[in-house]
C-alpha cells in the first residue's frame, strides 16, 4: 500500500508542478492552518503594488499608477501569496524536524508573531525585473520570519536520553516524508529528475534503517535534506549529481552530526565539581573545558571574585613563552610561571604588584586596558551605560575601552569582577602589546627582547637588520623619518626615550611618567587625549625631562585655553557656574557657517574655533569641552543624528559632568539668536534631549535591558526602551501598555522620530490604557 502511494505522489507531483501545496504537507499542527488561512485573506485585499526601476531591490517608494503595470488580476495575487506563504509553511516544518516538534505553546507562539498588526499591514507586492510575476514581502522584518530559532526550543530540548533512541516507526517513514519534499520543490518552480526522485527516497531509508539512526540524528539530517531539496540552492536533484554520490554526501552529514551529537552528550553529562556558573553560560563553559580552553582552576569558583594572579592564568596559560623574551634584572622573579612573565610582559601586571588582590570591575579595567592598549572608535569613547555617572574622570577610557561585559545595562565599577564574567570576557582581548605599548613585533626579526618595568630593548644581529626593521615597521612614521647616520642617536618622542643603534646593536624605548597609552606605528600617545608624537633628536649630553610632555599643538592650544579661561572664571566660582560663562562664551564667541571648511573630525578644530570664532556644530562641541577639561570639569564629545523640522542632520554637542550627573549641552542650538543667548539646550536630561537628538553617554542600547513587560511599566526608561522595542514606523500601528508607577506621567516626545510619521498617545481611563498610534505627518 505503501508503494502505491508513493508512485501517486510521484504522478501527481510531475503532472501537476504549477497547482498550489495542499494544505496537508505543511505543518503538523492543524491549528497553524487557521493563520495561514487569514494571512491570506489580509494579503489578499492589500492595494500596495510597487515597481522595480532596474534591480529587483530598487524599486519605488510609493503605489505606481496601474496603467504602467501589467494587470495585478486576484489570480496573480494569490499566486504571490501562496508562494510566499508556503515558502514560510517549509520554513517552520523543517525547524519542526530539526527540533523534535513543538509544543502547543510554541505554535501560539509562533501563530502570534505571524499574525502581528505590523507584518501583517506591511504586505507588499513587487514586480519582478521583466514585469513577468509578482512576489510577496514583509517589509523590514520579512527576513525574521522565516528563522524560528529566537520563538522557539523545541521538544529535543525537554527530552532525555530517549532522544537518542532508534525509533524504527521512524525510519520507515523516511521514504515517504522524502517524496513529500520533492513534490513540493517540484511545485515551487524547481527541477527534479524522475531518477532521482524514484530512487533516492527508498535508497536514504534503507541507509537510515542500516545505520540505525537515533531520533535526534534522523531528525537533524532530515531537515537538511528538507531544507535542500525545498530550497535547491545546490543543483543536487536534477540528475547533474548520481545517486551514489548524493548517498555519500549524507553519509558524510550523518558522521558528523554523529560526532557533533557525542560532544553533546558529554556536555550534558558533565558535571562540575562545585557550585555551577549561571544558565545561560554553562554550556559554554562545559565546551571549554571538554575542549582544554579552561583548566581545572576554572571549573568552580565562578561567583567568587577573580584575582589578578588567576586572571593573569586565565589569559596567558596556554600561550607559550619564546624564549627570546627576556627580562631586565630585579624586575620579575625568575621563578614565576610563564603565565605570569606573560602577563608582564604584556603590561597586565607590574613587578610590585599583589597577584593575591582581588578585583573590583573599575581596577580590572585599568588592567586589562593597559595590556591590550586603547581603541579608541569615537572622539572620548561615550560610555553607554546607565550608570555612567560612578566612572571616575580619569577612568571613563579605561571602563570604555576594557571590552567587560556590562551587568545587564549598569557597569558596576565597586562591584567584584567575578570569575565566571571574566571566563566570559576573555576572548575579547588580544595581547600583542609589550608593556601595554604598541611596537611592531615580529620574533622572527629580532635575537631577543629585553622587557623592563618602563623600557623595551629590541636586540637584533646586526645594525644592518636594525636599519631593515626601521624601514619595514616603521615607514611614515615620526621614527622612521629621522633622519639616521648608523650610530648611536637619541630621540625625544614626548612619551618615550629613543635610542637608536644602542652599543647592543638595537632600539630601546623608555617610556615616560604619566603615559597610559603609546602607539609608535600610529603616532600618538597621551592619558586621555591623542597626543602626535614629534622626535627631537638629542645632543650628546643634553639631558631629558621624563615626564610626559604635549606635543606642539597642545602647547599652542593650551596657552590660549587658559587665557580664555582667565577672562571669563572669577574666583570661588561653582562647577556649575564655571560651565555656564563657559557655554555663554561659545556661544558669544562663535558664528555658525555652514559652508566653512568641515574637514575631519579632530581636535584641531578647537583651535581653529578660538582664531576663526566661525565653523559647524562640531567647532562649537570641541571648543566647549576643551575649555571645560581645561577647568578641570569632565566634558565629553557626543555626536549623532539630530531631527528638526521633518529633516534629518548631522550634529555634535556635549555632555558635562555636574553634581553627580552627567547633563547635555548644545552650545550650536543655542546660538540662534544673535542679540541673546539661549538656554534652550543647555545642561539637560537625556529626556529633554532625546526629543530632538539621540545622545548616547549614559544611555545604554535597548538590547541591554531585560525584556520589558508592558502591563507593567515603572519608569519612563522602561517606557521608551519597551516602545523603540515594540513600536514599528507605519501609518496605523499601535501599540497598547499600563503603566504600574503612577508617580511618573507617559511621554513619548523622547521617542525618536520619523521624518513621515508621527507617534501619538491616547489614554482610555476605563480600561486604565495608553495607546501609541503611528499616523503619517
Amino acid at each position: 500500500m505503501k508503494k502505491l502511494l508513493v508512485v501517486l505522489i510521484v504522478l501527481v507531483s510531475l503532472l501537476n508542478c504549477s497547482t498550489t501545496y495542499a494544505a496537508a504537507y505543511f505543518t503538523n499542527n492543524s491549528a497553524l492552518d487557521a493563520t495561514f488561512v487569514q494571512l491570506e485573506k489580509t494579503f489578499l485585499k492589500s492595494k500596495q503594488v510597487y515597481m522595480p526601476l532596474e534591480g529587483e531591490f530598487d524599486v519605488i517608494t510609493g503605489p505606481v499608477v496601474n496603467k504602467v503595470l501589467p494587470r495585478m488580476t486576484t489570480a496573480v495575487m494569490k499566486a504571490a501569496v501562496n508562494k510566499r506563504l508556503n515558502d514560510i509553511r517549509v520554513s517552520i516544518e523543517i525547524m519542526e524536524e530539526r527540533l523534535g516538534g513543538f509544543s502547543k505553546e510554541e505554535y501560539k507562539k509562533i501563530s502570534e508573531e505571524l499574525l502581528q498588526e505590523s507584518i501583517v499591514k506591511s504586505g507588499e507586492f513587487y514586480w519582478e525585473s521583466g514585469n513577468k510575476t509578482v512576489w510577496l514581502t514583509f517589509g523590514l522584518f520579512d527576513s525574521e520570519f522565516e528563522e524560528f530559532d529566537t520563538l522557539i526550543l523545541g521538544n529535543f530540548k525537554s527530552m532525555g536520553k530517549e532522544k537518542d533512541l532508534v525509533d524504527q516507526a521512524v525510519l520507515q517513514q523516511v521514504e515517504e516524508r522524502i517524496y513529500k519534499y520533492f513534490n513540493q520543490s517540484i511545485q515551487a518552480g524547481n527541477k527534479v529528475s524522475p531518477e532521482i526522485m524514484k530512487n533516492l527516497p527508498s535508497k536514504l531509508e534503507s541507509l537510515f534503517i542500516e545505520q540505525g539512526l537515533s531520533k535526534i540524528i534522523t531528525a537533524q539530517i532530515m531537515s537538511i535534506i528538507h531544507e535542500e531539496i525545498y530550497k535547491s540552492e545546490v543543483d543536487m536533484f536534477d540528475g547533474s549529481e548520481s545517486i551514489e554520490s548524493i548517498i555519500e554526501t549524507y553519509q558524510i552529514m550523518i558522521e558528523m552530526l554523529q560526532e557533533d551529537r557525542d560532544f553533546e552528550r558529554e556536555i550534558e553529562d558533565y558535571i562540575f565539581p562545585a557550585d555551577l556558573p549561571s544558565p545561560e553560560v554553562k554550556e559554554d563553559f562545559i565546551k571549554k573545558i571538554l575542549e582544554g580552553e579552561l583548566s581545572d582552576s576554572f571549573t568552580s569558583g565562578f561567583s567568587n571574585a577573580i584575582t589578578l594572579g588567576e586572571l593573569a592564568k586565565l589569559l596567558f596559560e596556554s600561550v607559550e613563552l619564546d624564549e627570546r623574551l627576556q627580562f631586565e634584572a630585579n624586575t620579575i622573579d625568575p621563578n614565576a610561571p610563564d603565565y605570569i612573565k606573560l602577563a608582564y610582559i604584556y603590561g597586565l601586571i607590574d613587578g610590585k604588584d599583589n597577584l593575591e588582590k582581588s578585583l573590583t570591575r573599575l581596577e580590572a579595567s585599568r588592567k586589562l586596558v593597559k595590556g591590550i592598549i586603547y581603541q579608541r572608535s569615537d572622539p572620548d569613547n561615550i560610555l553607554r551605560i546607565y550608570d555612567c555617572a560612578k566612572i571616575p574622570a580619569g577612568d571613563m577610557m579605561a571602563v570604555a575601552n576594557s571590552a567587560m561585559k556590562e551587568r545587564g545595562i549598569n557597569f558596576e565599577p565597586q562591584g567584584m569582577y567575578t570569575k565566571q564574567e571574566a571566563i566570559v570576557d576573555k576572548n575579547a582581548y588580544e595581547f600583542v602589546n609589550l608593556r601595554g605599548v604598541s611596537i611592531p613585533l615580529y620574533l622572527d626579526e629580532l635575537s631577543s627582547v629585553i622587557v623592563g618595568e618602563s623600557t623595551v630593548h629590541l636586540l637584533f644581529e646586526s645594525n644592518i637588520q636594525l636599519e631593515e626593521y626601521l624601514k619595514e615597521n616603521f615607514e611614515d612614521t615620526t621614527i622612521g623619518n629621522v633622519k639616521r647616520n648608523g650610530s648611536y642617536m637619541r630621540i625625544d618622542t614626548g612619551c618615550a626615550l629613543v635610542e637608536l643603534f644602542t652599543p647592543e646593536k638595537g632600539i630601546k624605548f623608555t617610556f615616560k611618567k604619566g603615559i597610559k597609552f603609546a602607539d609608535f606605528k600610529s603616532d600618538v600617545y597621551g592619558p586621555e587625549l591623542s597626543y602626535k608624537v614629534e622626535a627631537k633628536i638629542l645632543k650628546a649630553n643634553e639631558k631629558v625631562d621624563m615626564n610626559m610632555q604635549v606635543d606642539s599643538f597642545y602647547k599652542k592650544l593650551n596657552p590660549k585655553l587658559d587665557a580664555i579661561l582667565a577672562k571669563i572664571i572669577k574666583p570661588k566660582m561653582t562647577t556649575e557656574q564655571k560651565i555656564k560663562v563657559i557655554h555663554d562664551y561659545v556661544v558669544n564667541h562663535m558664528t555658525y557657517d555652514n559652508n566653512f571648511e568641515k574637514g575631519i573630525l579632530s581636535p584641531e578644530m578647537t583651535l581653529v574655533a578660538i582664531d576663526k570664532g566661525k565653523g559647524i556644530s562640531a567647532h562649537y562641541a570641541y571648543l566647549f569641552q576643551y575649555l571645560c577639561n581645561r577647568a578641570l570639569i569632565p566634558c565629553v564629545f557626543d555626536s549623532g543624528t539630530d531631527i528638526r523640522n521633518q529633516v534629518y542632520s548631522n550634529n555634535w554637542w556635549n555632555a558635562v559632568y555636574l553634581n553627580g550627573e552627567w547633563k547635555f549641552v548644545d552650545t550650536r542650538w543655542d546660538d540662534f539668536n544673535d542679540k541673546k543667548i539661549s538656554y534652550q539646550y543647555y545642561l539637560k536630561d537625556k529626556f529633554t534631549f532625546m526629543k530632538d537628538h539621540n545622545p548616547k553617554m549614559g544611555i545604554p542600547p535597548e538590547y541591554l535591558y531585560p525584556v520589558i513587560d508592558g502591563m507593567n511599566i515603572k519608569s519612563q526608561d522602561e517606557l521608551r526602551v519597551y516602545l523603540l522595542r515594540e513600536f514599528y514606523w507605519k501609518d496605523g500601528f499601535k501599540v497598547t501598555f499600563k503603566v504600574a508607577n503612577k508617580s511618573f506621567k507617559p511621554d513619548i516626545g523622547y521617542v525618536w522620530p520619523d521624518p513621515d510619521i508621527k507617534a501619538v498617545l491616547t489614554y482610555d481611563a476605563k480600561k486604565d490604557l495608553y495607546t501609541v498610534t503611528a499616523k503619517k505627518r
